[in-house]
């Protein structure tokens, strides 16, 4: 679990659900105990790391960021107050003719991008200064945004709006090599001063980090392609079945059960319960994407089959085995 958060920050969101169902499963305290230790340890000495490397303790500085984006899309400042350093942040564009969240997070000409961030403050800080005055005025402009956003996700067939990250970008079929390839510079500290680079105008950039900034000549194997591309046009998981399972973890297990069934109730609900943390809070700080779809595919029906299984043992109770008759 320490491993999930730490290779991407919303796996933390999991930790609270395993730790509810370890107490509802009554393993007893040494088990709860021993899970919380091998938590806290690798996540601790981690922020510890962050610490002195970056100056304060913590995981990442870069929520403040998402949530940023995200309330740049809805925010009417005219009814704000807003301070001078946060300002920038203030659409003037009406709400329909806005960029989404990822632009603004992400593009170099975005404004959260160019703020000029005062001494004493991170960019995370200020961002979150700015999301926390947004969501506060703008409750239910912002509960609609991700709501949406998350209702998106359980939808039939597989489309993108104008406000979504287009479905185009995950297709096989559609992949195509950049035309320029960027040569790669050290980037600065996210966490002092400027964000780093992220996006641009269309090319992609192929090389990374561990390239050493060296060009690279990609290829793709185009038989490889269209199989993938084939197979993808057909095969994939419908949202609603997707919403079925979620519904049917979270309804098979109501009522007094006996023993034996309670395990698979709360085993239903933990995958469940953890699919839809993780899409909530995709939803909360990003904008619809169907790469955020990807670590729910194996919990969600897995928590529908655990259900479904429930359900039949409740119609059909297996009867005890008869005694042995003696002779």
């Amino acid at each position: 679990m320490a491993g999930l958060a730490l290779t991407r920050s919303v796996g933390v969101t999991l930790i609270l659900p395993a730790l509810l169902l370890l107490l509802v499963r009554r393993v007893g305290w040494r088990p709860s105990v021993a899970f919380a230790a091998a938590v806290a340890v690798p996540l601790l000495g981690y922020a510890s790391w962050f610490s002195a490397v970056h100056g304060s303790p913590g995981l990442q500085r870069y929520t403040g960021v998402t949530l940023a984006s995200q309330a740049m899309t809805i925010a009417d400042c005219r009814h704000l107050r807003i301070p001078a350093e946060e300002r920038p942040l203030c659409v003037p564009q009406p709400i329909e003719r806005r960029h989404t969240s990822d632009w603004y997070a992400q593009f170099p000409t975005s404004p959260l991008r160019r703020l000029v961030i005062p001494p004493g403050h991170s960019y995370d800080s200020v961002a979150r200064d700015f999301a926390d005055r947004v969501i506060q005025a703008q409750p239910g402009a912002f509960a609609l945004l991700t709501g949406r956003t998350f209702s998106h996700y359980f939808k039939p067939g597989r489309s993108s709006g104008s406000t979504d990250t287009p479905d185009r970008n995950w297709r096989f079929a559609a992949v195509r090599l950049p035309i320029r390839i960027y040569t790669l510079h050290q980037l600065p500290d996210p966490y002092r001063g400027s964000l780093p680079y992220f996006g641009g105008d269309g090319p992609v950039t192929v090389a990374g980090y561990g390239f050493g900034g060296a060009h690279t000549v990609p290829t793709i194997w185009r038989p490889g392609q269209r199989a993938l591309a084939d197979y993808q046009r057909f095969a994939y998981t419908p949202g609603p079945l997707l919403a079925l399972c979620a519904l049917l973890a979270a309804v098979a297990g109501l009522g007094r059960l006996p023993p034996d069934l309670r395990r698979l109730r709360w085993n239903a609900l933990f995958l469940a319960a953890s699919a839809i943390v993780l899409l909530l809070t995709s939803a909360l700080t990003a904008t619809f994407d169907f790469r955020y779809l990807l670590p729910e595919l194996p919990l969600l029906p897995a928590a529908g089959a655990l259900a479904g299984e429930l359900v039949a043992r409740r119609l059909h109770p297996q009867s005890p085995d008869p005694e042995p008759v003696g002779h």
